[in-house]
């Protein structure tokens, strides 16, 4: 199967179940967002040594999946449409996951417990940034905060919406984490 299909070449894209909507529609930019943070992560994974951050990095692809789980439930309009799709070409609709669950939600709050443990506490705003490991983890959560803007301009699911919310969090604890294992100072705004 060819990458290229031509079917976005008139500015349209396919969402699951055949329909076609606008590449600027609501939902394809939830969907680019949630693509960008997940390849921001993935560079976060890869900027992170192992000797530093082996739970971290092991944790950070248990979010990417979830963030495929997420954008497979974002480019699905409705099950209706899939039955109405399923009925009109004779294929089978494909599986949509459930996740991330609340049960993934906790993780991350346990996970932002265990490392919070390893900080100083914050007595002030930090500007993004110190190693290159944290400042990649901060990039990463600014893009995740404009995914939960996206989802939030479309219908979705609430525990996807505080999977998000609580994802943020956990990237800039593991940001500040990752100044700390490399002993770097978190820098302190001072405005």
């Amino acid at each position: 199967m060819s990458v290229y299909t031509r079917t976005g070449d008139d500015g349209t894209t396919g969402l699951l179940g055949g329909v076609r909507v606008k590449k600027t529609d609501a939902r394809v930019e939830a969907l680019g967002t949630l693509d960008e943070l997940n390849a921001s992560i993935g560079l976060s994974i890869c900027m992170i040594p192992r000797t530093l951050g082996k739970q971290i990095k092991q944790e950070l692809i248990d979010v990417q999946n979830n963030l495929f789980s997420i954008g497979s439930n974002c480019a699905t309009p409705s099950k209706t449409q899939l039955k109405i799709h399923t009925r009109a070409t004779g294929f089978p609709a494909p599986h949509i996951p459930s996740k991330p669950t609340t049960d993934d939600i906790f993780a991350l709050e346990k996970a932002i417990d265990r490392y919070d443990t390893e900080l100083t506490p914050l007595s002030g705003f930090i500007l993004p940034g110190g190693s290159p490991e944290a400042a990649q983890l901060h990039v990463a959560r600014s893009i995740c905060r404009r995914a939960e803007r996206r989802l939030g301009a479309i219908k979705t699911n609430k525990v996807f919406m505080k999977y998000i919310n609580r994802l943020s969090d956990y990237l800039f604890t593991c940001a500040r984490v990752m100044n700390a294992r490399t002993h770097v100072k978190d820098i302190l705004c001072t405005k």
